[in-house]
């Protein structure tokens, strides 16, 4: 089961107008400056001792935006969550993050402007954030105290780690909670303490 990380979505949707903003201004400024005779009888322009015409500084828009929705795109691409056989996987653009199902403790589900209070509330003035606060978010308690702890604490980083709490914004929130749930190893026996054990049978 692999599903999308919505900060990813939730970029591209307010990114991509001003992708859209530098392939027009490239292209049409660029038609414009060859096409029109009051731009073809502009002087070129002297950039450190090289001639350049007009259209080919707005022409260096198009690529600009290419890169740009590219790197959206890839972005939007490898923010994931995957499950696997002995654990899952987050996903972001340059590293993929692997949780053994042994360290988590509960999945639920919260509405994720609840990972973002007290101190945490300046993420939430990021677009990306602001917009899914109200959604529904996976938050997912791992066990602090494996010595593996720390190092997917920082691996995970401090918008989708507090604490020992991991959140993560998918489409299917509760979806993914139940499978986590399915998934996380149940104790073979529950230490009750004292008076609270079973008697043994005579």
């Amino acid at each position: 089961m692999e599903q999308p990380i919505l900060y990813a979505e939730q970029t591209w949707r307010s990114q991509r107008i001003m992708v859209i903003a530098l392939l027009a201004f490239g292209v049409v400024g660029g038609a414009a400056s060859l096409l029109l005779p009051a731009f073809r009888n502009v002087a070129p322009y002297d950039l450190a001792g090289f001639k350049v015409q007009s259209y080919f500084i707005y022409a260096i828009y198009i690529p600009l935006g290419l890169l740009v929705l590219a790197f959206l795109l890839t972005y939007r691409w490898r923010s994931r969550v995957e499950l696997l056989p002995e654990g899952f996987k987050v996903k972001n653009l340059i590293r993929s993050t692997f949780i053994p199902y042994e360290l988590v403790r509960t999945a639920r589900v919260n509405p994720l402007y609840r990972h973002f209070e007290g101190a945490r509330k300046r993420y939430l003035r990021s677009g990306p954030a602001r917009a899914l606060g109200p959604k529904p978010a996976v938050f997912i308690r791992l066990r602090s105290q494996d010595e593996r702890f720390p190092a997917l604490q920082k691996r995970l980083g401090a918008r989708l780690m507090e604490g020992e709490i991991l959140a993560l914004p998918v489409p299917d929130a509760d979806g993914l909670a139940l499978d986590l749930s399915a998934r996380i190893p149940r104790a073979a026996a529950v230490n009750r303490g004292g008076q609270r054990r079973p008697k043994r049978s005579r």
